[in-house]
């Protein structure tokens, strides 16, 4: 079987392997491990090295095909898009020619054009992963909304499973309610068992630093809360993004340097280390599909303190496994206040948490990825 990817991801290319954003491509590895013969059509940068987020390909037929990076962000850059468009199009085409199954990664620009294409294939075998918010939501990109509506088009996505996050009222017969996962049944190890009678509060923010994510409001957490008396608490950021300089200044402003540590990215099993020793997730974000963060955080025994973003409200059974807020830093300090005056609940949500987060395996997934491919 010939296993085509078409992907917005942006692919580094090093010592003979392709990298990418770690998560992504452990569960593309799942993807392809069956295949004879694996095409991925993205855009690659041979100039940057892989970090330590970033994990390559493991598949020992790996045709990459390059297509340019492109933007329909502003008027210069859709300007700049339409002359790439023709080309994209038609190295797509080809390689859906060639391909037995067909797998979509959306959004994204290149989950468009794959859209778009796939119509044209409708004996083809595909599935199309959307991994972003399938509900609706303020400031979404119109291309998103596109991509949703021709993904669950019965009629022009023929012979197609469409993945998503959670159970929506809007699915047709091509939708199926899906998960992702991070860890396999041999890493149930035990969990470090937390408390809010410990002598110190550790408070996790875990993710990319950037908008979607305001990284910066768990710093305001932090803030809020020692001004309530609660001078036992300590922050650790673990990510990078351009709002890095942005924190380093909330910290100092805030004359939290004592409180608060900024680690960037790290491997996988320091993640692991990071979530097994804390006691709270800061997660305040605006966008999701599946936050693998607090699916993580909750294995660990990390209880998320989040917003109801995507299928949040459900992996958390409206507060039953977690705590959801709204998204400003006083909300999420309220909520994080009740919980050190009340140990008990957040004992209850813990237990909770822990026993829901490890139904959800790698081991688990991989079983349904091959009933799709």
């Amino acid at each position: 079987m010939t296993f085509l990817i078409v992907t917005h991801i942006t692919h580094k290319y090093f010592n003979g392997a392709y990298y990418g954003y770690g998560p992504y491509i452990r569960e593309m590895n799942l993807w392809i491990k069956d295949a004879d013969k694996v095409l991925i059509v993205a855009s690659v940068d041979a100039t940057e090295k892989p970090d330590a987020i970033d994990l390559a390909y493991l598949h020992p037929a790996i045709k990459f095909i390059p297509v340019p990076a492109f933007s329909l962000v502003g008027a210069s850059a859709v300007l700049r898009t339409l002359l790439k468009i023709p080309g994209i199009l038609l190295t797509t085409f080809k390689a859906m020619r060639k391909a037995d199954h067909i797998h979509l990664r959306c959004p994204g620009n290149m989950g468009l054009i794959g859209l778009f294409v796939q119509v044209l294939f409708p004996a083809k075998k595909k599935t199309v992963k959307y991994a972003g918010n399938w509900d609706d939501y303020q400031g979404e990109h119109r291309s998103y909304k596109m991509q949703k509506a021709i993904a669950r088009n019965i009629f022009l996505s023929k012979n197609t499973q469409v993945l998503i996050y959670g159970q929506w009222p809007n699915f047709t017969k091509n939708c199926l309610a899906f998960f992702t996962a991070s860890y396999r049944e041999n890493d149930k190890k035990p969990i470090q068992l937390k408390s809010l009678n410990d002598d110190k509060i550790r408070i996790i923010f875990l993710g990319t630093l950037d908008e979607r994510k305001r990284p910066e409001y768990a710093i305001e957490v932090i803030s809020l809360l020692e001004k309530r008396g609660f001078n036992n608490i300590l922050l650790d950021i673990v990510g990078q993004g351009p709002f890095e300089s942005l924190c380093k200044e909330k910290i100092n402003e805030l004359g939290l340097q004592d409180k608060v540590t900024l680690h960037g990215n790290v491997p996988p099993s320091d993640v692991a280390t990071f979530l097994n020793r804390s006691h709270l997730l800061v997660f305040l974000s605006r966008m999701e599909g599946w936050p693998k963060v607090v699916a993580e955080s909750m294995w660990w025994g990390c209880v998320p303190v989040t917003t109801a973003v995507s299928c949040v409200p459900w992996m958390l059974a409206d507060g039953k496994r977690g705590v959801i807020v709204d998204r400003n830093p006083a909300a999420a300090a309220e909520a994080i206040a009740y919980l050190l005056n009340v140990p008990e609940k957040y004992a209850a949500l813990q237990t909770a948490a822990v026993a829901w987060a490890r139904e959800y395996t790698l081991d688990r997934f991989e079983n349904e990825i091959k009933k799709l491919v």
